[in-house]
């Protein structure tokens, strides 16, 4: 049998929760912090930008 190493890489994740997810990935992406998005959107996000 051969050994096969399995990886599995990812890169700026984050998890939204709220209603208006589209606009608060976007301002994410755009540098908007946590806390901004929250306020503008009502969207939390957790793990921003996990690597």
């Amino acid at each position: 049998m051969e050994n096969r190493d399995n990886v599995i890489e990812v890169q700026h994740v984050s998890k939204l929760y709220g209603l208006n997810k589209a606009e608060a990935a976007h301002m994410m992406s755009e540098g908007s912090d946590k806390k901004e998005v929250r306020e503008k959107t009502g969207v939390s996000v957790a793990c921003g930008t996990l690597t």
